[in-house]
């Protein structure tokens, strides 16, 4: 898996594709934390980055631990989808003031524009979107 995947110009542009997925109706470091580690153990993730801006091939892998939670809060990978191809993606986490914490996987416009043409129609959708069905039942079942 060879490439240039976070640091072209235009790869973190244009909006995104994601899966957002509420992991709790309310605060739960725990859990938060299971869903996270769970989510980047998925084989079709390679991650997890700290930096968005650095190639993989340049830094290292984070290995989260529950005393820095707060700093995988937001992690950069590799994902693989069903046809073999490669691009970036990220998580970020949401934790709302009085109310869920949610857990988003998302893939970059700019980087899904590298492998598809991304124009309408979504032809390119149905290659992502099963893949995060199957992500989505793993994690929360």
């Amino acid at each position: 898996m060879g490439g240039k995947f976070f640091t072209p110009d235009d790869i973190w542009l244009g909006g995104s594709y994601q899966l957002a997925i509420e992991v709790t109706a309310h605060k739960d470091d725990d859990r938060l934390f299971e869903v996270l580690k769970a989510l980047w153990s998925y084989p079709q993730l390679d991650g997890v980055y700290r930096r968005g801006d650095v190639e993989p091939s340049e830094q290292e892998k984070f290995d989260p631990h529950r005393k820095n939670i707060e700093r995988f809060y937001f992690a950069y990978g590799i994902a693989t989808l069903s046809d073999g191809k490669h691009l970036a993606c990220s998580t970020w986490s949401v934790r709302e003031t009085n109310g869920s914490d949610w857990l988003v996987l998302d893939f970059p416009m700019g980087a899904l524009g590298k492998i598809y043409d991304v124009g309408y129609p979504l032809f390119w959708h149905e290659k992502i979107c099963c893949g995060l069905n199957r992500l989505k039942h793993g994690l929360l079942n």
